[in-house]
């Protein structure tokens, strides 16, 4: 039986820890994400700050996906 490999995905609430584990993958200290995602926070997101690393998560290999209510 061939074990199926880990997804690794970043739940991105735009707060110091989860901003600063984004970082650390994009400068390659850590493990990459598959994908950070901002849908599992609670409450409203810092829509500038997602924008903002966004980017940089992407050329990085790590697609930012935003959730909401209309998806």
């Amino acid at each position: 039986m061939t074990a199926c490999p880990a997804l690794r995905v970043l739940s991105l609430g735009a707060g110091v820890q989860s901003s600063a584990l984004l970082l650390l993958a994009i400068e390659r200290r850590i493990p990459r994400f598959d994908i950070a995602e901002t849908e599992l926070k609670p409450g409203p997101i810092e829509d500038d700050h997602v924008e903002g690393c966004s980017p940089w998560s992407c050329r990085s290999g790590s697609p930012v996906l935003e959730g909401g209510e209309d998806q």
